[in-house]
């Protein structure tokens, strides 16, 4: 091999060389940008996240901010947020179950359901207020009615819940029953609320199946699932 030749053949080797050493970098400084990326985002959640001890029925439960977000954005618009979550109001519903009533206006508040066990929560209501709370016989299964006055008359907001779920379950008139509103979104008065066998509940309420009928103390019969 002649001296040219072998120049470039060792010029080769360098280039080739050079480049694997920066492709090396580059990966190493990809590698490494990533994961104080995520060191970055993981330190940034546990500075947001607040633990609050709380007695609730003779329990101290923790309540933690990234797991019931609604409660902790209206309590950290207050200076000291852990003696505002103190000061609410809440109300025993089932096992581990609390029924938290916030941000109150004129008598009319926002009602949220927290499970401290599955640590969730369900918003059920806002600008009202709590008229009955009624458990079924199992007490599966919990209604709430919830009260507006609107052009004078209060109407109201029947949610009835799967405690086991945490979710609300859908109602629907048993077959036979006058043809009625669904009792939601504060269309009509209502008077009482009762469970009954078979999954169904009857309300009596004042919503008519008509204009000319008259409807103080309708009852009607729903099936709920």
């Amino acid at each position: 091999m002649n001296k040219l030749g072998f120049t470039l053949f060792i010029l080769s080797i360098m280039v080739i060389g050079c480049q694997a050493s920066a492709e090396t970098r580059e990966q190493t400084n990809k590698h490494a940008q990533t994961t104080v990326e995520e060191t970055s985002s993981e330190e940034s959640a546990d500075l947001n996240e607040i633990e609050i001890p709380l007695q609730l029925s003779d329990h101290t439960y923790t309540f933690h901010s990234q797991k019931f977000p609604i409660l902790s954005s209206y309590i950290e618009n207050f200076e000291n947020p852990a003696e505002k979550l103190h000061s609410l109001s809440f109300t025993p519903i089932g096992n581990d179950q609390f029924l938290a009533e916030f941000a109150c206006h004129d008598d009319a508040c926002s009602y949220l359901l927290l499970d401290f066990q599955r640590q969730t929560s369900f918003l059920l209501n806002d600008l009202s207020t709590l008229a009955k709370i009624q458990h079924s016989d199992d007490r599966a299964y919990i209604a709430f009615l919830f009260e507006r006055s609107i052009e004078g008359q209060k109407k109201h907001h029947l949610t009835v819940m799967d405690l086991s779920a945490m979710e609300p379950v859908s109602i629907e008139l048993k077959d036979g029953q006058k043809l009625i509103p669904k009792p939601d979104h504060y269309q009509y008065s209502i008077q009482s609320v009762t469970f009954m066998e078979d999954k169904q509940i009857q309300i009596v309420s004042n919503a008519a199946a008509s204009e000319t009928e008259v409807a103080a103390g309708t009852k009607t019969v729903w099936m709920y699932n």
